[in-house]
């Protein structure tokens, strides 16, 4: 079987997702492969940039898919978390002796309840204001 010459290009390096102990990272890339347009790339490369593992690559709305989806479920995840904290302490209340009872809370005391300057564990807002800039164009690095 013929081998067959891989050619890539880094057109930008956006960041590196995580480090190994063999000196590799997992990075996050915009990269022409074979001279094709450029394309998101999440891969793992030795530390010279000249081996890499598999990976995955994704057109520019492919990976505002994977944001949006990423941000929609930490943000259903936030929510869930603190609706499960207040159930939690309901319980403890119902269970308390009365001189350490807490007054039951108003709709309004709700976190996430059509309130959005309530603050969350992440906010991606930044991470999608960048995105939204870099997508404008919707055109990558040549």
């Amino acid at each position: 079987m013929q081998e067959k010459n891989i050619i890539y290009e880094i057109k930008e390096h956006l960041g590196v997702i995580c480090n190994y102990d063999t000196g590799w990272t997992k990075e996050l890339n915009v990269v022409s492969w074979n001279g094709s347009a450029s394309k998101y790339d999440i891969r793992d490369w030795d530390p010279a940039h000249e081996r890499m593992s598999r990976g995955i690559t994704l057109h520019p709305t492919e990976m505002r898919a994977l944001v949006d989806l990423y941000i929609s479920a930490n943000n259903r995840k936030t929510f869930e978390n603190r609706a499960g904290d207040q159930e939690k302490e309901k319980s403890k209340q119902v269970n308390a002796p009365e001189e350490n009872m807490v007054p039951e809370e108003k709709d309004s005391d709700i976190p996430f309840k059509n309130d959005t300057s309530e603050e969350t564990e992440f906010d991606a807002s930044p991470l999608v204001d960048e995105f939204n800039e870099d997508a404008e164009g919707s055109e990558l690095p040549e």
